[in-house]
């Protein structure tokens, strides 16, 4: 969602004003905030027996980025990226210790 979208929110269900500075800052104290849990649930992400994956591409300021979905029985992983290929801290391992890519990985793919 866009800084404009969400100012537009604010103004109009809200009732007020808020600058793209003001929610920049925002989202970097949240991203903060929130690093451990994510790395926790990524660091889980290994852990699970299945798993579905799925990545999309859109444009952010006309740069290509790719999302990423990784879902688990009972939590979501979204990873926002510049490529196609698979997060590096989000890449699985088979039981040989070899990377498996998830974007090659089909959908409850068993990554014991």
């Amino acid at each position: 969602m866009s800084f404009t979208t969400i100012q537009d929110f604010f103004a109009e269900v809200v009732g007020i004003k808020v600058s793209t500075g003001f929610l920049a800052k925002q989202v970097r104290k949240t991203s903060v905030a929130l690093k451990g849990t994510y790395d926790d649930l990524v660091a889980q992400l290994r852990k699970e027996k299945h798993l579905h994956l799925d990545e999309t591409g859109s444009k952010e300021n006309g740069k290509r980025r790719w999302t990423w979905c990784l879902r688990a029985k009972s939590f979501t992983v979204f990873h926002i990226g510049p490529t196609g290929s698979p997060p590096r801290q989000t890449r699985l391992r088979n039981p040989n210790r070899h990377p498996l890519p998830a974007k090659v990985a089909p959908p409850q793919t068993n990554v014991r």
